[in-house]
């Protein structure tokens, strides 16, 4: 594949997704809501359908959904 490079601006910086390589990051949200960003590298022609979407949640809301994957 290639290097692609996701950004949701709201959130922080961006974070390449390198091929082969595992890349880990974290962030702390403000605020719950929907966060939207995509792929800030061109990475061929797919590279305007890559968009992300983030959904921050309560803790309350998180703990509830986590406790059902057990």
């Amino acid at each position: 594949d290639v290097v692609h490079d996701w950004w949701v601006p709201s959130l922080g910086p961006k974070i390449d997704a390198i091929p082969g390589q595992t890349t880990t990051t974290w962030f702390e949200a403000n605020e719950p809501g929907t966060y939207h960003g995509q792929c800030a590298e061109f990475c061929g022609v797919g590279h305007s359908t890559m968009a992300i979407t983030v959904k921050v949640v309560s803790a309350a809301e998180w703990e509830s959904f986590a406790g059902g994957l057990k």
